[in-house]
C-alpha cells in the first residue's frame, strides 16, 4: 500500500509541475520539453536524498515513457500530411537528404573519432543528429505569422523528411545492433575474417529484412488509411463523443504500435505508423485538438524519464565533449542545408532556413534514449546528447526572434511584416 500511495504521489506531483512548468516557460518563450527534463533531474536527486521511489518506480516511470513516446510519434504521424509533402517533395527532399547525408555523417566523425566512442554508439548519435525539432522554430515562426511562407513551408517540409528520415534509420539500426556489436569485436582480430565475412552477409540480410518488414507495414498502414481509416473514424464519431471516440483512436494506435513491437520494431515506430495512417482523413484535425491533453498527459514522462537518466555529477566533465557534439550538430545540419537550399533560394532565405532546422529535442532523445536502452550508447554519451538538446532548444528560438523580425522588415514581406508583433 506504501508503494502504491508513492506512485500515486509522484505521478500527481509530475503532472502538476508539468503543467506549471510548461505555463512558465511558454510566457519566455522556451519549449516546454525544458522544464520536463528539470523536473526529471529534481525527482532524481530528491529520490537519492530522501528514497522517494520505491525500487520497482522505475517500472512505472519507464512503462508512462514508454506510452509518452508513442504520442510523440503518433502526433508526428498524425500532423505528417502526405499528399502535400508529395506535391511539394522534390526541393524539399533535395535538401533534405543532403542535410541528413551531412548531420549524420559529421556528428558520426566527432562521436567516433574526436570522442573515441564505438562504431555502434557514433552511429547511433549521427542518426540522432539528422533529425530537426522543427516544433522549437516553428513555435517562433508562428509568433510572427511566417510559416505560411515560402521558406516557412519549406522549413516545415524540410523536417517532415528530416523526421521521418531518423525514423526509418533508428528502425534499421536497432535491428542491426547484436550484428554489428559481434562485427566490431571481430574485426580488432584478423584471424577471424572468415566469420567477419559471414557477418558482413548476415548484416547485409538484417537490412534487407527490416527494410522489407517497413514496406511491408507501411503498405499495411496505406491500405487501412486508405480503405478502413474513413469508415472507423466517422462510425465511431456517429456513436460516440468525440472525446470518446479520440480515446479509442489512441486505443487503435497501441494496437498497431504493440504490434509493429512484436515484429521487432520499437515500440515509437508503432506509434508512427499508428499516427500516419489517420493522418489523410481530415477529420484527423479534430481528433489532433481532442488529441491534445492525452498528449499532455503522457509526454512529460518522457522527458522525465530522460532526466531521470541524467547524473548531475557528471554535467561538468560533460560539457567539452557536448560542445564538440555542438559543433557538429550545428555544421553538419547548417552546411547541410545552407547548400542546398542556396541552389532555389536567395542567400538570406537559405541562411533563415538552415539556422531554423538546427533545433533537435523530441525524436533526438528518442534515438539516444533507444541507443541507451540497447546498452551501445554509455551513459556519459547520453548526457552529452541531452547537453546538445538543451543548447539547441534554448539558443536556437533566442536567435530566431532576433533574426526573424529583421528579416522581413528588411525583405518588405508584407505577409508576414504586417501581421508581426510589435517589439518592446
Amino acid at each position: 500500500m506504501e508503494a502504491a500511495a508513492l506512485y500515486v504521489l509522484v505521478v500527481g506531483a509530475v503532472i502538476v509541475c508539468a503543467i506549471l512548468s510548461k505555463a512558465g516557460l511558454d510566457r519566455l518563450g522556451l519549449p516546454d520539453l525544458l522544464g520536463y527534463l528539470v523536473i526529471g533531474v529534481l525527482l532524481r536527486e530528491l529520490d537519492a536524498a530522501l528514497g522517494l521511489l520505491p525500487e520497482t518506480g522505475g517500472q512505472v516511470l519507464t512503462f508512462l515513457s514508454d506510452l509518452g513516446i508513442i504520442a510523440i510519434l503518433f502526433r508526428v504521424g498524425l500532423r505528417c500530411n502526405v499528399t502535400q509533402l508529395i506535391e511539394r517533395l522534390p526541393g524539399a527532399t533535395f535538401i533534405g537528404l543532403i542535410n541528413v547525408v551531412a548531420s549524420g555523417g559529421i556528428g558520426f566523425a566527432a562521436a567516433y573519432y574526436a570522442l573515441d566512442l564505438s562504431l555502434v554508439a557514433g552511429l547511433f548519435i549521427a542518426v540522432a543528429l539528422t533529425t530537426t525539432s522543427v516544433g522549437v522554430s516553428a513555435h517562433v515562426w508562428q509568433r510572427y505569422r511566417a510559416l505560411g511562407t515560402r521558406e516557412g513551408e519549406m522549413m516545415l517540409d524540410v523536417a517532415e523528411i528530416d523526421d521521418l528520415t531518423g525514423v526509418v534509420l533508428l528502425t534499421v539500426l536497432a535491428a542491426m545492433v547484436p550484428h554489428l556489436q559481434d562485427l566490431t569485436a571481430l574485426l580488432s582480430d584478423l584471424s577471424h575474417e572468415a566469420h567477419v565475412e559471414g557477418l558482413v552477409w548476415t548484416l547485409a540480410r538484417t537490412f534487407g529484412t527490416t527494410l522489407l518488414k517497413l514496406g511491408m507495414v507501411t503498405m499495411a498502414g496505406m491500405l487501412f488509411a486508405h480503405y478502413l481509416e474513413r469508415p472507423l473514424t466517422q462510425t465511431l464519431a456517429s456513436i460516440q463523443p468525440r472525446t470518446d471516440t479520440m480515446l479509442i483512436v489512441l486505443g487503435v494506435g497501441l494496437v498497431v504500435a504493440g504490434t509493429t513491437a512484436l515484429l521487432g520494431f520499437p515500440v515509437a515506430i508503432g506509434g508512427f505508423f499508428a499516427g500516419l495512417i489517420f493522418s489523410r482523413d481530415p477529420m484527423a484535425v479534430k481528433f489532433d485538438a481532442s488529441f491534445d491533453s492525452l498528449y499532455d498527459l503522457f509526454v512529460p514522462f518522457f522527458f522525465v524519464g530522460i532526466g531521470i537518466a541524467v547524473d548531475v555529477d557528471t554535467l561538468g566533465p560533460a560539457l567539452v565533449p557536448a560542445l564538440v557534439l555542438l559543433i557538429a550538430a550545428v555544421v553538419g545540419k547548417g552546411l547541410g542545408s545552407y547548400v542546398p537550399a542556396r541552389a532555389t533560394m536567395p542567400a538570406e532565405s537559405a541562411g533563415l532556413l538552415a539556422v531554423s532546422l538546427l533545433p533537435r529535442s523530441e525524436i533526438t532523445l528518442v534515438v539516444i534514449e533507444r541507443g541507451l536502452e540497447l546498452g551501445v550508447v554509455p551513459q556519459r554519451a547520453f548526457t552529452w546528447m541531452v547537453l546538445v538538446v538543451v543548447a539547441t532548444m534554448v539558443g536556437i528560438p533566442l536567435l530566431l526572434r532576433v533574426v526573424l523580425p529583421d528579416r522581413w522588415r528588411n525583405q518588405g514581406n508584407p505577409e508576414a511584416a504586417s501581421s508581426a508583433p510589435k517589439e518592446p
